[in-house]
C-alpha cells in the first residue's frame, strides 16, 4: 500500500482540471516514485486495436506523441497486457523481437514497462515507461507497485467525474436516440454517418458503462440523467 506522500500526490492530481496537465501529473509521479526516467502514454481502442501516442514525459519537459499510431494486435507484447489488463517488462532482445526497429532507434530503448490503463474493467490505454535507473535488477514487486499507482490514479481521478465525462458527444446522442425508440439505421440516418459507426458508438458506450447490452446501456444512462 502506498504512504501518505503518494496518496497526497493523488489528490493533487485527482484537482487538476486541466487534462492535459493531469496526464502530465499523473505521468510525472510514476518518475518521482519510481525509478525511471521516462513515460509514455497511449490511448487505445478496443473496436479497431489501435493505439494513438497522446505525451511523453521526461526530466527535460513534455512532448506530444500524436504522430505514433499502431495496430497492437502487430505488437505481441502490448496487445497481451492490454487483452491481460497485466502490466508486461521487456528487456532488449525482447524489444528488437517485437518492437518496430524505428521505434528502437529513435527513442534508444533498452528495455519497457508496459502499464494498461483501465477503467471499470475496460481497457482504453497504457503507459509505456523506460529507462530504468534502480541499482538492482526490476523485479516483479517494482512492477506491481506501478501498476497500483496507475490504477490508483486512474480510479481516483474517474471516481471524481460523472458517468457524462466518461461518454463522447456521439455516444451520448446515439444513446438518446435508442431511447427514444429509433433504429439503428435511422439513428445513422439522423447523425449522417453510416451503420457501422452507428454501431460502433454503440458497443463503445456499452463497454464504457460496463453493462452487457444496448437496453442495459440506455438503462444505466437514463439512471444517471446522461439522457432524458
Amino acid at each position: 500500500m502506498f504512504e501518505g506522500e503518494v496518496i497526497d500526490f493523488i489528490h493533487r492530481l485527482v484537482d487538476t482540471k486541466n487534462i492535459n496537465k493531469r496526464i502530465e501529473l499523473m505521468l510525472r509521479g510514476s518518475l518521482i516514485y519510481f525509478p525511471f526516467e521516462r513515460a509514455s502514454i497511449f490511448s487505445y481502442s478496443q473496436l479497431s486495436f489501435i493505439g494513438e501516442g497522446v505525451m511523453r514525459v521526461d526530466a527535460d519537459g513534455v512532448y506530444p506523441i500524436t504522430y505514433i499510431r499502431e495496430d497492437v494486435r502487430t505488437i505481441p507484447p502490448i496487445q497481451a497486457a492490454i487483452t491481460r489488463n497485466k502490466a508486461h517488462y521487456l528487456f532488449l532482445d525482447q524489444l528488437r523481437k517485437f518492437i518496430p526497429n524505428r521505434y528502437i532507434d529513435q527513442f534508444e530503448l533498452s528495455s519497457l514497462l508496459v502499464i494498461p490503463l483501465s477503467y471499470l474493467r475496460n481497457v482504453f490505454g497504457c503507459v509505456l515507461i523506460d529507462r530504468y535507473v534502480g541499482t538492482k535488477p526490476i523485479d516483479n514487486s517494482l512492477i506491481t507497485n506501478v501498476m497500483e499507482y496507475y490504477q490508483l490514479a486512474v480510479h481516483s481521478v474517474n471516481k471524481s467525474e460523472s458517468l457524462t465525462d466518461i461518454l463522447s458527444r456521439r455516444e451520448v446522442q446515439t444513446l438518446q436516440f435508442l431511447s427514444n425508440g429509433y433504429s439503428t439505421k435511422e439513428i445513422a440516418i439522423l447523425l449522417k454517418i453510416s451503420e457501422f459507426t452507428t454501431r460502433d458508438y454503440i458497443s463503445s458506450a456499452i463497454k464504457k458503462l460496463n453493462v452487457n447490452h444496448r437496453t442495459e446501456a440506455v438503462a444505466v444512462a437514463l439512471r444517471e440523467k446522461i439522457i432524458h
